[in-house]
């Protein structure tokens, strides 16, 4: 279904586990474009089916003609998977309530590179990020 609405342009999904935290929480919402296996780059945060469900993680590398993943939040890597589960990356995010527009695809790798590394400084980011600022609270309804 996913695969049959990006072929008409970039869409967006609510994401629901917490396997990207801090990067993506539950009820953020992803925008994703289309994108096979063979497109994607190591870093950047792909769409792919499992089992009937999608699953939003980060490519980590490439792998038998497909991709290894993992997400953020988690420190083990995903089963390998085919390049043709590959539905598409993620190339926006809102986060709580503020939207982070899409960084050019290499920047995207870039960052996405560092953290697969566990490159320190981009870690603290991500922990600001998603830690409420003083005296502000999260809009969306608990749960």
């Amino acid at each position: 279904m996913l695969r049959e609405a990006l072929e008409h342009g970039p869409t967006t999904l609510r994401v629901k586990g917490n396997s990207m935290t801090p990067w993506i929480r539950p009820s953020d919402e992803v925008h994703v474009t289309a994108a096979t296996g063979a497109t994607v780059r190591a870093g950047e945060i792909v769409v792919f089916t499992d089992g009937g469900h999608l699953v939003v993680h980060r490519a980590i590398r490439r792998h038998r003609g497909g991709w290894v993943t993992r997400g953020d939040g988690r420190g083990d890597e995903d089963p390998w998977i085919a390049d043709d589960r590959v539905v598409g990356v993620v190339t926006g995010i809102h986060l709580r309530w503020v939207h982070v527009p899409a960084a050019p695809r290499r920047v995207r790798a870039w960052i996405g590179r560092a953290l697969i590394h566990g490159t320190p400084w981009i870690r603290r980011i991500a922990r600001r990020v998603s830690a409420p600022g003083p005296g502000s609270r999260d809009p969306r309804p608990p749960g």
